[in-house]
């Protein structure tokens, strides 16, 4: 033929057997002279066919082992890319309770590096506080737990002192049948709870805003009684008379009283974003302080005005700007 190789018909066919299961077969024709082979070249050729058997299986088991072993890599990369881009902090710690592996997450949370937690035991690396708790849930089995475990809402501390609020789960981590540690999960709550809170201050003073405004209804009435009729004495009077100087004072309280209620019902009357008009932004601020003074005292803060001479109106909401004004001061004061 064309390209060195002579076509024969197959006479003797020998199987490559490796472990009772055959994996080839050697087919061979008639010598170039046509003679048929020996039973000397029939052993040969049934021992080279063990060989070659052994050497195909090798074969195959190298190709279905690095197989495996780049499905294993895929599999461990993936499970690492979860590991790594999971939101919540994940640790691996011994059947001591050291730590042998954390995720980024849990870096951020800790405000650590890894190479620093690794090694260390799971308490050392929050407040002194924490190991109590830990102790409390884990019980006398520690890290040798049967069931998972859950701590919620507790209050800690990295040892930077940086404050958390936390919900943990701790598992028992198994290497086939025998355990070798537990997975502790961390999820960072802190700007939860606080939003949280923010949300039932922001609930409760909208309802504080409402009382206060049934409240400042109520006592509108008699202070416009006393105001009239502290008008009407001061009418009676003569300047000259003592009582009219304590007439006028009670007169000035009065006044004060029912400004302090106009204020209060003023910020509690929600209005239109559209309730715009011309606005002296002196007047919403001394009135702002006014509804403060009472807090602001008792913190011991003392207010200077500094204001700025012939301040044109300007068009705004009064009483958006008022709770505007409100929050700055409550938030200097804090």
């Amino acid at each position: 033929e064309s390209n060195g190789f002579v076509r024969r018909a197959l006479h003797y066919y020998v199987p490559c057997v490796v472990r009772g299961r055959m994996v080839a077969v050697i087919g061979l024709g008639r010598s170039s002279d046509g003679a048929l082979l020996s039973s000397e070249d029939v052993e040969i050729l049934r021992t080279v066919s063990g060989y070659v058997a052994v050497a195909i299986e090798n074969s195959l088991l190298y190709q279905e082992q690095q197989a495996r072993a780049s499905e294993l890599k895929l599999l461990k990369e993936f499970n690492e890319s979860i590991i790594e881009s999971i939101n919540v902090g994940l640790l691996a710690v011994d059947l001591e309770g050291r730590v042998t592996r954390i995720n980024s997450a849990l870096e951020l949370i800790l405000g650590l590096a890894r190479d620093q937690a690794i090694g260390k035991r799971v308490e050392d690396l929050f407040s002194e506080d924490f190991s109590d708790t830990l102790w409390q849930v884990l019980g006398n089995d520690r890290w040798r737990l049967k069931e998972i475990r859950n701590i919620y809402k507790i209050h800690t501390a990295t040892r930077a002192g940086q404050t958390l609020v936390l919900n943990i789960a701790i598992a028992p981590l198994q290497d086939l049948q025998e355990q070798t540690g537990a997975l502790v999960v961390v999820e960072d709550v802190t700007s939860r709870i606080r939003l949280e809170e923010q949300l039932q201050q922001r609930e409760k003073l909208s309802s504080i805003g409402l009382l206060a405004a049934g409240v400042a209804h109520e006592v509108n009435t008699p202070l416009t009684g006393v105001s009239s009729y502290t008008q009407m004495l001061l009418g009676m009077l003569p300047e000259a008379d003592p009582k009219h100087a304590l007439l006028q004072k009670v007169r000035r309280q009065a006044e004060r009283a029912t400004n302090i209620v106009n204020n209060l019902l003023n910020f509690s009357r929600t209005g239109s974003a559209t309730e715009f008009g011309e606005v002296d932004i002196h007047r919403v601020l001394d009135d702002t302080l006014q509804l403060l003074e009472p807090q602001l005292r008792r913190s011991q803060i003392e207010i200077e005005r500094v204001y700025q001479e012939d301040q044109p109106p300007i068009f705004g909401n009064s009483g958006k700007l008022q709770q505007v004004f409100t929050n700055l001061l409550l938030n200097a004061r804090d």
